[in-house]
């Protein structure tokens, strides 16, 4: 699990020896007794940034702040090596570590399975993902009574 301290000066990050923390003020190596900001934890990493927001935006539903690191680094490529270009995702306070953790096994890793329906107007059966019938185009009973 890698941490780092949240600062507000430059936008670069002063690593480490162990590179899995970083200073508050960006400019000194990270010690227990020098961090006066938050803590910051990683928590997150996907090579698709549209992922990576979209369990951002889960996390900033339940109100746990994030931070997207390497947002900019697609157009990189392999030529700075792909590891770096991965995103991450990274909480601004650490003690929201374990909710965090579980909001995302929960809807991210193991979504809950939505049972198959039986359209009313054509009577297709249809999977669960599927809130207008593949065959018709009729919406579903649910989301009717949500319009």
């Amino acid at each position: 699990m890698r941490t780092m301290c949240w600062g507000k000066s430059l936008p670069s990050l002063c690593r480490s020896q162990a590179n899995d923390r970083v200073c508050q003020d960006w400019r000194f190596p990270f010690s227990e007794g020098a961090c006066r900001g938050k803590l910051m934890k990683h928590i997150y990493t996907h090579d698709n940034i549209v992922v990576l927001h979209s369990v951002k935006n889960i996390l900033a539903l339940n109100d746990i702040e994030s931070f997207v690191k390497n947002e900019q680094t697609a157009p990189v490529g392999a030529q700075h090596g792909i590891g770096n270009t991965f995103h991450e995702l990274w909480i601004i306070n650490d003690q929201e570590y374990a909710e965090a953790k579980a909001l995302i096994a929960r809807e991210i890793d193991n979504p809950p399975a939505k049972a198959k329906w039986v359209c009313d107007n054509c009577h297709e059966e249809n999977e669960g993902s599927f809130e207008i019938c593949w065959q018709c185009q009729s919406p579903s009973i649910q989301l009717k009574q949500e319009i």
